[in-house]
């Protein structure tokens, strides 16, 4: 035998003894499947959370003031806005989020300078439809109202991100 084809060999036991090693090793290991729903898995804090959520103020009001900073710095564009003038106040007249395109990046929580939009942290959330998945401005306030917010609200992120 020639001295290239018995280091090719060698190169070929190599390759096929790496996966089995590997596969021996993890053999050993203990499982890490979890038996959802009876047990649950740890869910982190600073989850950015799968639903998002209007905040209102202490009279019910959405705290919202239609400044359109969240649709704007969205990288998605899954927010629409729409204002109205309320008692020399603006107010979002229409307020829509398309969580099937969402991707959860928290920028329109960070924009927000009412601290009106919150990710919510409720990792347990699902939807039939696609059509499920757009909420409306009412939705996004009982969402609001009845989760409550997580971590991410603007001001604590930027609180954050300066401290």
């Amino acid at each position: 035998m020639a001295r290239g084809e018995v280091m090719r060999a060698i190169w070929n036991l190599i390759g096929v003894l790496k996966p089995l090693w590997v596969s021996a090793r993890n053999l050993l290991r203990r499982p890490v499947t979890v038996m959802y729903p009876r047990d649950s898995r740890h869910i982190p804090e600073r989850i950015r959370g799968l639903k998002i959520g209007l905040m209102s103020d202490e009279s019910g009001n959405p705290r919202c003031t239609a400044c359109m900073a969240c649709a704007r710095i969205c990288p998605a564009r899954v927010i629409e806005v729409e204002g109205e003038r309320v008692g020399g106040r603006m107010r979002p007249k229409r307020f829509t989020v398309n969580l099937g395109s969402c991707i959860f990046c928290g920028l329109c929580a960070q924009a927000c300078p009412a601290d009106a939009i919150a990710m919510i942290r409720n990792p347990g959330w699902a939807a039939m439809s696609r059509e499920e998945l757009v909420l409306s401005l009412e939705e996004l306030l009982e969402i609001g109202s009845k989760e409550g917010p997580s971590w991410q609200i603007g001001s604590r992120i930027r609180g954050d991100v300066g401290g």
